[in-house]
Formats: C-alpha cells, structure tokens, sequence
C-alpha cells in the first residue's frame, strides 16, 4: 500500500533558501556552545536532507524567517510538494485563486493550498500576505497561532484559559493566548527567558531559522501524518465504508466512523461521504492510525449515455459493452475502463452483476466508460417538485423526505393523475408532492396532489420567461412564487396576459402547490392635487362641483366624489378635521385624490383661508 509520510516533503522547502546547495551534518555556526538548544535538530533534519543551509557549512540560524517563508513551509509540510498531490493543487488554485490573485505575491498556489487545508481563512490573508506584511519578521505569538491550525487543533486551542502562566502574559495579544498555552501544553513552544521567578514567553520576539528548525521537528513528531493515495472503487453510506485502489493495484477498505467528526473535503470544498464518487481521487489522512481526514477529487466523464443493456463482451483483456437507447434499435458499444466501477440498484456491485436489459448510465472518459449505475426494476419516487425543466426532454426535480434532489426524464405517454383528476404532464406544477413510477430512470407515472392558497400583494418583480415568476410584496415580506405556463390573467375585471402586468399593482395570486394558477391584477391609480373654488356641493350624495383654472385662464368645472369612509376634511386655520356639511359653494379647496373611471375620488381636502 503506497503510504507517505508528510514530513518527506519538508525537504523540498524553499523557505530557507533559493541559494541551498547540499546539506551537511555540522554547520560551522551552529555549535553545541552557541545553540546547544538546536544543534541536534538542525543536524538530524539536515542529514535526511529536510532544511539545508546557504552553503554546505552555513546555516545562518539567527536570521529571521518571514511571515510568507513560514506559511510556504506550512504548505509543504501538509503535503503540497508531494506529486501525488497535483490534482488537489489545481483545484485549490481553482476554488481560491480569483482570492488569492489580489495580493501582489509569488507563491499563490501554496497560499491556495492552506486556504484550501482550512489553515488559513480568507480574512485571514490581509494580516499575513497583506501590504508589507509578506516578508514582515514571523513573531514568537503568531507562530504559536500558525503551528496550531497546521496541526488542525485550534479548536482545541479556543478550549484553553485566555489567561497565560507565564509572566509576560500581558503582552500576548489577547487573542493569542489560548494559541500560546495550547502550545506550550504540548511542549511545541516553551518560554524563552527562565528562572526560578521568571517564565517569559517573549511573543513580540521574531522567529529565527534555528527556532524554526526546532518547532518543524517537534511538530512532524507530534503530528506524525501519513497519507495515503487511491482511486474511489465504491462508497457505502450506510455501513461508512470506502473501497478503494492503491497506486500498487491493491484494492483495500476503510470504515470511517459514523461518531468521528472527521472533514471530508470533495472537490475543494467540505462535504459528505455519500457525496464522494466512484473513481473519485482520493486522499486518506491519518495521525499514527487514526484517520483525520479525507479529500476526493470527482473524475467527471466527457459524456453520459443512458440505454439498455444489449450485452457485454469480453476479448482478451479488452471489454465491451453494447446498448441502445430505450425506444430505439441502433446499438452503440463502448470499451470499459481497466478499473470500472458499478453500482447496481443503488449499491457497489461487479461487472458480472449487470444483465441483458437492465437499464444503465454510463460514464465516459476518454472513450471508455468509467462508471455503470445500473436498474433492473421498477422504483418508485415519493417527494416534492423543485423544477421543471424544458428542452429537447421534459425533465421533473423532486426532492425526496432525505432532502436528496433527483432530476427524471418524462416518457411521452406518462400516465399522469392530478387531485384524482386524470391529467397532462403540463399540468404538473413546482411544489406539487408527488409519486412517480421510474423504469428505465424515466417517469412512466405520476401521481400528483397540491395543496391551495390565495396570496395579496404588490408586484415588485416581473419574470417573464419560459416558468415565469411574480416577486409579490405582502404584509410579511417580499416573496418570489413560481407562475404556470397555463395561468390565467385579469386586469383591471378584463382577460389578458402577463405582458399587461404592470409593477406597483396590487395582485391576488392563487396558488396551487408552490405555484400561481390564475394572476388578478389592478392598475395602480395615480394620485393628484385640484385647487379651486366649490360651485355646488351635494352632501347628501358626497359630491362637490369644482371650479378649476386652466393654463390658459379659462375655467374648467370637476366632479369630486367623496369616498364615504377614510376621506379627511381639514379646516386649515385651525389644522382640526372636520365634517363634510362644513363645505361651503365659494370656498376654496384642495383636494387630493385618484382620478377612477372619469371621476374624481377625493381622499384628503383641505378647506383654504
């Protein structure tokens, strides 16, 4: 089983020196009189040929390391150097690089890569590589901090006391100090100046490449990581189990267990064991024997066919399979890759398994299929409609009660069941619960119920697409709901089309499911200000006849109505409402209100000296 150990890569580190030549095993300036504390680390990490010094003699031990050196030796001690881990930098430089590129460093993949390892948060980049702060001295505290997330235990490390035993204690940065006492329990840094009254931590001091040298063998020890390297053959969610193959051929198993809060990264980003994929790249981490994390890398095919099976054949060491698609004759065969993996029903299986007629998805790289998933029967789908989508092929998403989202393909001739109505697949609506009949890894049957409800509003947002949407304004908030391609108009009491819609209107939807079957829409009215003198005024009937001034100096004559309940009448020499007998012919008035049908609707009038 091909293993490698972490702290082989530490002998590729740039951050000693782009001058390095060949290390030796005694440096002339380290000495057991002048870094008795160092020299045999120095010499037994030299002599395996990890750090090397400017020359075969010189180490220079007092010269400080950078904040940028410290986190590129970081990089690499995690692995980044390891060929083996290729893959699992691109994608780091993938996911982080648009971040990563506004800092004006060399090196940004090895940033990528910690980003990536969850050593380093983004907001964390301006405080390292940030300015000037790349080749700012590396302090004894923000060592204390960095060793820490290498080692993947500042949750530990938040754990400790804020308060320090040491006597400098109040010149640790606050939040360093639980960094500071984690570090100082494990023994990977211990205070600097000591005596019988006395135990400094000195964390302002800058960290040199003797002390350096010191912290990388004490941690490779205290980590003792391993990695292991493999091809995903099948993942089995319900027992934890991982199949896999070695880079030697040799298919092994892992169980991960279930009460272990180990990160599984897949594709660069912190995710689930089901989600992992067979032929997936895989990364085993482990500290001595216990796994302490997993990556993957899915292995995405060039193509997919789906078909039912005609038959497989074998030639030699060569394998093929022949299918055809459902409904059709014409048969397409396809070599099988070396490593294939096949899952059957849902579960890892063997190429042996797979039968004439059963219904498959294949995967294909590089002309060879990769991947077989594999049905032999009926199966039968319970959950809710997340999306339609249209194209050469109606496709339904259900969510299932797992929260698993599941995309199928409709035959032409399902049989479709709506509110026990017999029904069209058009019929079918986002936020239905349905039951569907899958053969084939296509719908043959669909059984949907949706519940009803009527919502009020205000347009705010008009969608208008092939599944348009209505973004309403309701008493709780603003709400987007999905619009049938079937829905029903009316605006304004007449039958229209959602081109009449218009934003600012208020809006009853009535919902079906998740989705609006019939949109009744009115046209907002807009508001305006009369100013004139009454002529005649008819309370009984709560109207007023305005005089009004033209532009022109010509008088134009208004029917206000007044709205029998909300209309306010205000006196404005004494700024008190009013009652509406109170209006007088003569007196001048101004009115606001909306102008509805060819009369005015008063809403506010004001009686003017």
């Amino acid at each position: 089983m091909s293993k490698k150990f972490i702290s082989a890569v530490i002998a590729l580190v740039f951050v000693f020196s782009c001058l390095s030549v060949s290390a030796a095993n005694v440096f002339s300036d380290v000495t057991q009189a002048n870094y008795s504390w160092a020299v045999n680390e120095i010499e037994e990490m030299a002599s395996k040929g990890i750090i090397k010094g400017y020359s075969s003699s010189i180490f220079g031990p007092a010269d400080d390391v950078t904040k940028i050196q410290s986190l590129l030796l970081c990089a690499r001690i995690l692995g980044y150097a390891d060929e083996n881990n290729k893959a699992f930098n691109e994608m780091a430089a993938e996911v982080y690089g648009d971040i990563v590129s506004e800092y004006p460093i060399q090196y940004k993949d090895e940033i990528c890569f910690l980003l990536y390892k969850g050593v380093l948060d983004t907001d964390e980049l301006p405080g390292y590589i940030g300015g000037d702060n790349a080749d700012a001295p590396l302090k004894r505290y923000e060592a204390a901090v960095l060793m820490t997330k290498v080692m993947g235990t500042e949750e530990d490390a938040k754990a400790m006391e804020n308060s320090t035993q040491f006597t400098d204690s109040a010149d640790i940065p606050a939040a360093a100090k639980p960094y500071v006492n984690y570090v100082s329990s494990i023994s990977l840094m211990l205070g600097m100046e000591r005596t019988a009254t006395v135990n400094n931590f000195v964390p302002l001091y800058n960290v040199n490449r003797a002390q350096m040298a010191v912290l990388l063998y004490r941690m490779m020890n205290l980590m003792d990581q391993t990695i292991e390297y493999g091809t995903v053959d099948s993942i089995e969610p319900a027992t934890y189990t991982i199949m896999f193959t070695d880079a030697d051929g040799k298919t092994s198993g892992i169980n991960v267990p279930a009460r272990l809060e180990i990160p599984i990264r897949v594709d660069g980003y912190i995710s689930a064991l089901d989600k992992i994929k067979p032929q997936s790249i895989m990364a085993i981490i482990r500290s001595g024997d216990v796994i302490i994390g997993i990556e993957a890398l899915s292995v995405i095919g060039d193509e997919t066919f789906r078909g039912i099976i005609s038959g497989i054949a074998s030639t030699g060491e060569k394998r093929t399979v022949t299918i055809h698609k459902v409904n059709e004759s014409e048969d397409f065969k396809f070599p099988l890759a070396k490593d294939i993996s096949v899952i059957y029903n849902g579960a890892p299986s063997v190429l042996s398994a797979v039968k004439t007629s059963d219904y498959a998805e294949l995967e294909i790289k590089e002309g060879e299929v990769i991947v077989m998933t594999v049905t032999n029967k009926e199966k039968t789908v319970v959950g809710t409609v997340t999306d339609i989508e249209l194209g050469n092929e109606l496709l339904i998403c259900v969510q299932t009660a797992n929260g698993d989202t599941e995309k199928y393909t409709v035959i032409d001739d399902a049989t479709v069941t709506r509110n026990g109505t017999k029904s069209e697949v058009n019929d079918i609506l986002i936020g239905d619960k349905v039951t569907l009949t899958i053969r084939y890894d296509m719908i043959t049957k669909a059984v949907a119920s949706s519940s009803k409800s009527t919502v009020t509003g205000t347009i705010e947002e008009i969608l208008i697409a092939t599944l348009p949407t209505i973004k309403v304004k309701e008493a709780g908030g603003s709400y987007v709901y999905n619009v049938s391609r079937d829905a029903s108009y009316v605006i304004d009491g007449s039958n229209a089309d959602i081109y009449g819609l218009r934003l600012g209107s208020s809006v009853t939807l009535n919902i079906e499911g998740e989705t609006a079957v019939k949109v009744s829409s009115t046209a907002p009215l807009a508001t305006n200000v009369l100013t004139g003198t009454v002529n005649t005024v008819n309370s009984s009937y709560g109207f007023i006849l305005l005089d009004t001034a033209t532009a022109n100096g010509d008088v134009t004559q208004t029917q206000v109505f007044m709205k029998k309940a909300g209309v306010k009448i205000i006196n404005s020499e004494t700024g008190r409402e009013v009652a509406s007998s109170t209006i007088k012919p003569g007196m001048t008035l101004s009115i606001t209100g909306v102008m509805n049908t060819g009369a005015f609707e008063a809403t506010t009038i004001i009686i003017l000296p």
